[in-house]
């Protein structure tokens, strides 16, 4: 059995929100993207208020650049960025959205296409390895 990519990261300095919707925004690839967070109503909120702090930078980026394949690049970057749809709702009641935060208690599936699951909340090994067995091998499972 493959197991998708691992990736443990440590947050030395700066919140975590930050270095989440920063990672993100590189990680931008078809497909959903899950949050496991004990805090859900308080993880979104702080996630998109960093989110749309970057699409500032992506546009003062786009604005200063000539060459026509990065101008194409940025674009759709910024036009992610604007479309975005984040949601504390369970996957089953809210289908369609690009990202799902919710408790380790409440995730009995991952989302549809899901290849990006970050944790920033304790979880023992059990719950991780179950999780990393779900995953296509080809995702990304990062640990906080």
């Amino acid at each position: 059995m493959s197991h998708p990519y691992i990736e443990l990261r440590n947050l030395h300095a700066g919140s975590l929100s930050r270095d989440l919707a920063r990672h993100l925004y590189t990680r931008q690839l078809p497909g959903t993207v899950l949050v496991i967070s004990d805090k859900p109503a308080v993880m979104v909120s702080a996630i998109r208020k960093q989110w749309l702090k970057l699409l500032p930078a992506v546009q003062r980026e786009l604005s200063s650049t000539l060459k026509l394949a990065r101008i194409q690049e940025l674009g759709l970057a910024a036009l992610r960025v604007e479309k975005l749809h984040m949601t504390t709702q369970p996957i089953q009641e809210a289908p369609g959205h690009d990202l799902y935060i919710s408790t380790p208690d409440e995730v009995t599936a991952l989302p549809p296409r899901c290849h990006t699951v970050y944790i920033t909340c304790p979880v023992d090994d059990i719950y991780f390895n179950t999780l990393a067995d779900e995953m296509p091998s080809n995702a990304l499972l990062v640990r906080y």
